[in-house]
């Protein structure tokens, strides 16, 4: 009796062995394919200089961002999707493909841009994951940003002042806002324009960096993200050192705690230094 249950053990010890080993082989196919949708962190173009950051909760993220040019414009797209994983890491991929095609539509707008990556959502995950977005077109001639926001927490647009910012110098660009994308099929979504002078810095982010939690499970917040870009604009008008800043005070809350949600954010700096 003692035998056949031993045996009995074994046989359902090898069985979930080799369902855990093909589980943990397909997440990190879908990883790798996953690292294909995200561009190089470093990018200079039009006078814009971009510099991003991406780091998964776990194997697979759903947060995505991007960049590229379209007709003598450079776009910036970011977006998060429900809850993190391989589900959340699928709707990046559909948004990925959906910005594809986009770059090749003539006289593409904002507006109309997010609208098809809406439909691009809903149609993948039929209203059950949905994702927040913040889409981004920067005119070096018109030195203008029109953007579109699907919900998504509002980027920063920090001025150069040659010192360090007040709270109530930070831009925040909340003039729009529509449904998350995927929400519903035929959402509409409205434009703004903002200024962006020579040297000034867009910041755009996710919520998991407010969601990070130290050993004692205290999550940094929003106050304590303001107070950090606040300091950040004091320093040297680089986007290198503003983005070691940024991440040497993330990994100060943090310490060797695992992360609730993925962080993802980039700056995009105009023109040189003063």
């Amino acid at each position: 009796k003692n035998f056949n249950w031993m045996a009995g053990e074994v046989s359902r010890l090898l069985s979930e062995t080799v369902h855990k080993a093909r589980m943990e082989n397909e997440l990190a196919t879908v990883k790798a394919v996953q690292e294909t949708l995200f561009p190089p962190r470093q990018f200079s173009s039009r006078g814009l200089q971009v510099r991003g950051h991406f780091e998964p909760a776990t194997e697979c993220g759903g947060d995505w961002w991007h960049y590229c040019e379209i007709d003598g414009k450079v776009w910036l797209w970011i977006g998060d999707a429900t809850g993190h994983g391989a589900p959340a890491a699928l709707i990046t991929s559909a948004a990925k493909s959906a910005s594809a095609i986009i770059e090749g539509i003539p006289d593409i707008t904002p507006k109309r841009a997010i609208a098809i990556l809406n439909k691009a959502i809903h149609e993948t995950s039929k209203g059950k994951i949905m994702m927040t977005f913040f889409l981004g077109c920067f005119d070096p001639e018109k030195e203008e940003l029109t953007y579109c926001n699907a919900s998504h927490d509002p980027p920063f647009l920090i001025r150069n002042m040659n010192r360090p910012l007040k709270k109530k110098e930070l831009e925040i660009l909340f003039s729009v806002n529509g449904s998350r994308l995927g929400e519903k099929r035929d959402s509409q979504y409205e434009e703004a324009v903002i200024s962006m002078k020579s040297c000034d810095t867009l910041l755009c982010y996710t919520d998991g960096i407010m969601d990070l939690e130290d050993k004692d499970g205290k999550p940094w917040g929003e106050r304590a993200f303001v107070k950090t870009v606040l300091e950040m604009s004091g320093k040297p008008n680089d986007i290198d050192l503003r983005m070691q800043h940024l991440i040497a005070k993330i990994g100060e809350h943090r310490g060797p705690q695992e992360l609730v949600d993925d962080i993802t954010f980039f700056m995009a700096k105009y023109g040189e230094a003063a």
